[in-house]
């Protein structure tokens, strides 16, 4: 396994080559690799001939059709692309009546594991499964894009348990100049594990070790359509803050 990951060990220790002082209205260009590895194609989305390019692009028409979880255009002008909302929770609203009523939502059958090079193919098959069943663009994941996504510098997968299975996974990152800022670059639970507080078991996991890091801050996106994502990072006090636009048309960012 680490003799087939070697060549992407060495893209971790050159990925912290992007601005740690920009606001939390803003993302880092390694959490825009994640998102385009998460969520975009890696075709050309106006070439319609291949099938599975246009299951994609009947799966991006469908998902249209869903109603937003929020009115893009309180936040500016309304663009192309795909949106996602930019939400964010300041630590100092995280109080400890605020802490216990989050520990009394969580699964405690669920424990909680840092992911090891051992569990890329495991990540793989948890990621796949849980976005492949979400109400937002799916791409499927492989071995080389989720080992790059391990090899990340600052970067953290957690791994939740039910039993021994693994039912979902976390993925942690940090920004800032002093890495005062958390960033969930990524959340999945398996279909038929989810409305368990898996979800916010593994959240509750996330923001303790965070807070070990005296962060001050936490960052994440949700797709303007997966209200489940919403409502549950929403429920852990997540505020909207902007909406970000991913061009699918031509694999950029706007």
């Amino acid at each position: 396994m680490k003799n087939q990951f070697k060549d992407v060990e060495k893209k971790k220790n050159n990925s912290n080559n992007y601005n740690q002082n920009k606001s939390y209205s803003q993302f880092s260009l390694k959490r825009m690799q994640i998102r385009r590895w998460f969520s975009l194609p890696s075709f050309n989305i106006l070439d319609s001939q291949d099938e599975s390019k246009r299951d994609y692009i009947n799966l991006i028409t469908s998902i249209k059709e869903l109603p937003d979880v929020i009115d893009p255009s309180k936040f500016g002008e309304v663009k192309d692309g795909l949106a996602y909302v930019q939400m964010v929770l300041e630590g100092k609203e995280i109080t400890e009546e605020f802490e216990k009523k989050l520990e009394s939502r969580i699964n405690k059958m669920v424990k909680i594991r840092q992911a090891t090079l051992n569990d890329i193919q495991i990540l793989v098959n948890l990621y796949n499964r849980a976005f492949m069943a979400a109400n937002e663009p799916y791409a499927p994941m492989d071995e080389e894009k989720m080992a790059a996504i391990f090899h990340y510098r600052n970067t953290i997968i957690l791994i939740g348990e039910l039993y021994g299975k693994p039912v979902g996974f976390i993925i942690i990152d940090f920004e800032g100049k002093n890495k005062e800022k958390g960033i969930i670059a990524g959340l999945g639970i398996l279909p038929e594990y989810q409305k368990k507080g898996i979800g916010t078991t593994l959240g509750v996991a996330c923001w303790k070790y965070f807070k070990e890091q005296n962060v001050k801050e936490l960052l994440c996106e949700v797709f303007i359509k997966n209200y489940a994502s919403y409502k549950l990072i929403s429920g852990i006090g997540f505020k909207p803050v902007k909406i970000k636009y991913y061009n699918y048309k031509d694999n950029d960012d706007e």
